[in-house]
């Protein structure tokens, strides 16, 4: 305030001198205004450069302060009834437009920061650039700024992580919601309490079409057993893991499900499916699965102490996607009869697909598993060659074909 109050003194100085025909007052007036704007652009551009780096970055992103402003708002849109007041909306309507205790809504506190954030986008365009060099060069405009957006965040740095908390949880609640409005036909999960098998009766991927859509019926469980899926390549196992973590996924979200009946005890989910190497960590692939997989039986047995605790009585649902394969058939054999033992010694229960028939042939694991396969069929077209088919239903047993060296052939690496 004291540079402005100068320079307005200053200029009033200059004014009177013009009048009075004083030509000193005007020149020496005009020597002072310059050593104010001098003074203030250097502290703008020096003493404050570390600080005008963050608030910089802070202002590279107001566009979206009103965007997120009018998602806020949707809050207006939850039932606000008594009856309603203990519903699962009621906490989140609560926290998004305030209470009677003072809390500001979060619409407003946004609202305020975008003012903000156009004060301080003064120097960001052509057309008002000009107005923010004297603004600046006589007023410290970024400091004032930068005091009204510190002023901001202490009254509603305690409540931001709340808002966005809150409107989580509402774009959740509304996608679910939306789901379920376009897919009348999907079904609510049956939680059972006392049981540890999962049943997805006519179990689909959610991702895809209802005209592409290939259902089949899948049971998993119960604890001691596993879902061990066979089949050649291309024949639908892992997008049936696939259509079943999603489903789980969705029950436990509180959304339908793309089943025709679907019952499943409590449970969490661990999985290792589509694993990628890390060269930034020097990783190769097969130590990256084995590091996922530590993790999924790690988790299982925390989730059996816990229930051994009487602390919880959920149990670990797995999903494997053909594992270890970055090792020789041998060692993987050994290496995934382990890690289903300790899995299955845990208490949990899963699915793993293999195309691999003899970890399929594995003693350990057809001590422990339910054996189901998907398969091809290749019939010849009317010229004469073999055309390859899926119908990608689920059937009983170990897979009795396989397909990579047709495939081979078909993509003209056969022999000559």
């Amino acid at each position: 305030n004291f540079t402005a109050v100068v320079a307005i003194a200053i200029i009033l100085g200059m004014v009177a001198g013009a009048i009075t025909d004083q030509g000193d007052w005007v020149r020496m007036g005009m020597y002072g205004l310059i050593g104010i704007a001098v003074v203030n652009l250097a502290i703008g551009s020096f003493l404050l450069g570390p600080v005008a780096a963050i608030f910089q970055i802070a202002m590279a992103s107001r566009r979206s302060v009103n965007e997120y402003a009018e998602l806020f708002d949707a809050a207006n849109w939850l039932p606000e009834s008594p009856a309603d007041s203990a519903g699962p909306t009621a906490h989140i309507r609560q926290t998004l437009l305030g209470d009677d205790e003072g809390s500001q809504s979060a619409s407003t506190g946004m609202r305020e920061l975008a003012q903000v954030a156009r004060m301080g986008g003064l120097k960001q365009t052509a057309s008002t650039f000009l107005l923010y060099l004297p603004l600046q060069a006589f007023w410290l405009w970024d400091v004032r700024v930068l005091r009204r957006l510190e002023d901001w965040k202490s009254r509603h740095s305690s409540q931001i992580p709340e808002w966005f908390d809150a409107l989580g949880e509402l774009e959740a609640l509304m996608s679910i919601a939306a789901l379920q409005h376009d897919s009348p036909e999907w079904s609510s999960p049956e939680w059972l309490e006392d049981e540890s098998t999962i049943t997805l009766q006519g179990l689909g991927h959610p991702l895809l079409p209802k005209e592409a859509r290939v259902t089949n019926d899948v049971t998993v469980g119960p604890t001691g057993t596993l879902l061990l899926v066979t089949g050649s390549n291309m024949s639908g196992k892992s997008t049936m893991l696939r259509s079943a973590g999603l489903n789980v996924a969705l029950a436990m979200a509180g959304g339908p499900v793309c089943c025709r009946h679907m019952s499943l005890p409590p449970l969490e989910m661990g999985t290792s499916i589509r694993v990628s190497d890390d060269l930034s960590q020097g990783v190769s692939y097969y130590m990256a699965e084995l590091n996922r997989l530590s993790a999924v039986v790690t988790h299982a047995r925390q989730l059996a102490e816990q229930r051994a605790a009487g602390s919880t009585n959920r149990i670990q649902f797995f999903l494997l996607d053909e594992i270890l394969q970055g090792t020789n058939s041998r060692e993987r054999q050994i290496a995934v009869a382990r890690v289903l033992r300790f899995l299955v010694d845990a208490g949990a229960i899963g699915a793993i697909t293999t195309h691999d028939l003899e970890l399929a042939d594995d003693p350990e694991l057809m001590k422990l598993a339910n054996t189901v396969h998907f398969r091809e069929t290749i019939t010849p077209d009317a010229s004469g060659d073999e055309r390859m088919t899926f119908d990608y239903k689920m059937r009983d047993g170990v897979s009795p074909t396989t397909n990579a060296l047709r495939l081979l052939e078909i993509v003209g690496l056969g022999e000559k």
